[in-house]
């Protein structure tokens, strides 16, 4: 599996929203090693298709484009853009997917994700289920 980051911001396309060209800040560790893409000419159409979707916001506008686009998967943790991507037939994965593959992969120790989920709940207002944490630590089983 590829894996990428999308940069907001494209050049030279007509049309697109000067506001959103800003770089991207890669300021958490190990992340220096993924590749960051911007669209390019030929998600560009499809990114003007879904900017018009009000639920939608630009930025996610873009990232959706290219996922569906290059057959890609997008990754959220808004029930609103999830909900959008699984009636649009664009592969998505939301926040306890994640946090399920990294413990089925085992990717961090048992101790580190039960730190992080505290850390989502604390740090980010987010609050998992109770069953969805159970499942994620069933994956260390």
């Amino acid at each position: 599996m590829k894996y990428f980051l999308v940069g907001v911001g494209i050049k030279d396309l007509p049309g697109y929203p000067r506001k959103l060209a800003r770089s991207l800040i890669l300021s958490r560790k190990g992340l220096e090693n993924i590749p960051v893409i911007t669209m390019e000419k030929s998600d560009f159409l499809v990114f003007q298709e879904l900017s018009l979707e009000r639920s939608i916001h630009f930025g996610e506008a873009e990232g959706l484009a290219i996922a569906k686009n290059r057959g890609a998967t997008f990754l959220s943790n808004d029930s609103k853009v999830i909900r959008f991507c699984k009636a649009s037939g664009i592969s998505v994965l939301g926040l306890k997917d994640i946090l399920v593959l990294i413990a089925a992969k085992k990717i961090v120790p048992m101790i580190e994700l039960q730190k992080t989920l505290l850390d989502i709940e604390a740090k980010d207002r987010i609050f998992i289920k109770s069953e969805d944490q159970a499942l994620i630590m069933d994956q260390f089983k």
